[in-house]
C-alpha cells in the first residue's frame, strides 16, 4: 500500500513538473482536484508547517460533470494554492472542537463548470475579502508568503481561461473559493 501511494505521488509530481507548452486538454475536474490533493500531500513545506495530512478532505464531485477544457497544469496550480491557503487558515482556528476539514466540490451552475474549495477555518473579515485577490496582499507573517498565490490564481482563471473566481466568507464560518469555467465543447 505504501509503495502504491508513493508511486501515485511520484506520478503526480512528474505530471506537474513536466514542462508543457500550455496546451489545452479535456480533463475531469475531479482528476484535477485529486492531483492537487496529491501534490499538497507531497509538499514538504506544506506538511512541515500545516500538517495537511491531519486535515479531512471531503470530495463532493458531481458525476454529471465529466470534463472541462483547460490547461490542466495551470488549474492544478490554482487548486494547490487554494489548498495551501486553506491548510494555513485551518491552523489559525480558535475553536478546534470539530475536525479540520476541506471540502472539494464540483458541479454545473448556469451552464458553467463549478469547482469549490471550502474550509472550516476562521473565515475572513470584510477588509480581507476586499483585498483577497490583490497582488502582494497577505495575512501571513513576514517571510511566510508573497501575497501572489491568489492573485496569480485569479489571473489564471479569469484571464487565461475566461472564467470567474471569487471567495465567500464570514469571520468564524470558514471560506469557500469558487471557480467557474466554461463547459467543455
Amino acid at each position: 500500500t505504501s509503495a502504491a501511494r508513493a508511486a501515485e505521488i511520484i506520478n503526480n509530481l512528474l505530471q506537474f513538473s513536466r514542462p508543457r507548452k500550455g496546451e489545452t486538454v479535456v480533463i475531469s475536474p475531479a482528476e484535477i482536484l485529486d492531483a492537487g490533493v496529491a501534490l499538497s500531500l507531497a509538499d514538504y513545506d506544506l506538511k512541515k508547517r500545516y500538517d495537511i495530512a491531519d486535515i479531512e478532505i471531503v470530495r463532493e464531485y458531481d458525476p454529471e460533470l465529466k470534463s472541462i477544457s483547460c490547461v490542466a497544469m495551470e488549474i492544478e496550480q490554482v487548486i494547490l494554492n487554494l489548498l495551501r491557503n486553506a491548510a494555513q487558515a485551518l491552523t489559525e482556528r480558535e475553536d478546534r472542537a470539530d475536525q479540520a476539514r476541506i471540502i472539494l466540490r464540483t458541479g454545473k451552475v448556469n451552464g458553467k463548470a463549478r469547482i469549490e474549495v471550502e474550509d472550516n477555518g476562521p473565515g475572513m473579515d470584510a477588509e480581507t475579502l476586499r483585498h483577497a485577490f490583490d497582488p502582494f496582499f497577505t495575512t501571513k507573517e513576514v517571510g511566510e508568503g508573497t501575497g501572489l498565490g491568489l492573485s496569480v490564481s485569479h489571473t489564471i482563471i479569469c484571464d487565461k481561461h475566461q472564467g470567474r473566481m471569487w471567495v465567500e466568507s464570514e469571520p468564524g464560518r470558514g471560506a469557500t473559493f469558487i471557480i467557474e469555467l466554461p463547459m467543455n465543447g
